[in-house]
């Protein structure tokens, strides 16, 4: 028999977000089971705004800290997981929602999987008009070349130790490095066919506002990954493919 009482913690972080923070929180209140704590991040205390909304949530499942300045996403994702007292993590930015079923379709197959340590699938898409759901790969080596659906994976915190953390190095995409190296070391994840994250499309988000920096921060994953067993070549305008060793070139 597994144990009833597993949870996961569930890390919201926030900057701007306003009152899409309320509806990210709600989203967490939404869940089908208890079985989940979370923890709650303001980076740098945000505009008036969102501090006062960041104030007026309350939960006994709940806790929530601030950083004095503000430090980055990645900063932010690192104090949640700091202070969750579960094993497994599901990060929630506070502009996305969670599925209203997502922690009772994640516990069973974390049950039922005692050697995985992470979970991906279909991400919904959606804006104030419309919505997608996008089906990524079910291939890890594929799914390390698609980097917009690896932000929604659950994971294992002793596995993000045992990597060796977010790289400090990169104001963004530090998760897309940490995939790549979740790759490299061929560890065991599963697959399920749930919607568990909805994400919104927006172009004021960070990795919009950032965008001048990938350059520099795509050159620098590529010095961080220069196995055996991940390749990248340059296209045209500083663009770059990768791809894993079977030979197939992917964008």
């Amino acid at each position: 028999m597994y144990n009833k009482n597993l949870e996961i913690t569930i890390g919201i972080t926030a900057f701007n977000e306003g009152n899409l923070l309320i509806d990210s929180w709600k989203s967490v209140l939404q869940q089908t089971s208890e079985n989940w704590e979370a923890v709650m991040v303001l980076d740098g205390g945000g505009d008036k705004k969102t501090q006062r909304l960041f104030e007026s949530i309350s939960h006994k499942k709940l806790r929530k800290f601030r950083n004095t300045n503000n430090l980055g996403p990645y900063a932010s994702r690192k104090k949640a997981i700091k202070f969750a007292t579960n094993d497994w993590y599901l990060h929630l930015d506070a502009d996305d929602l969670l599925n209203f079923n997502a922690v009772r379709e994640l516990v069973p197959i974390i049950k039922l999987n005692p050697k995985c340590e992470y979970i991906y699938g279909p991400t919904e898409y959606f804006d104030e008009k419309n919505k997608q759901v996008r089906y990524p790969s079910k291939n890890i080596e594929d799914l390390c070349l698609q980097p917009l659906f690896i932000p929604t994976a659950p994971f294992k915190i002793s596995l993000l130790n045992r990597i060796g953390g977010f790289c400090d190095e990169l104001f963004i995409n530090a998760d897309w490095d940490f995939w790549l190296s979740v790759f490299e070391k061929n560890i065991k994840g599963a697959y399920t066919d749930t919607v568990i994250y909805k994400r919104r499309y927006r172009f004021n988000n960070v990795g919009h506002t950032h965008i001048d920096l990938r350059p520099a921060i795509l050159e620098k994953i590529i010095q961080l990954h220069t196995s055996q067993r991940i390749y990248f070549a340059r296209t045209t305008n500083s663009h770059f493919i990768c791809s894993h060793n079977n030979g197939n070139w992917n964008t």
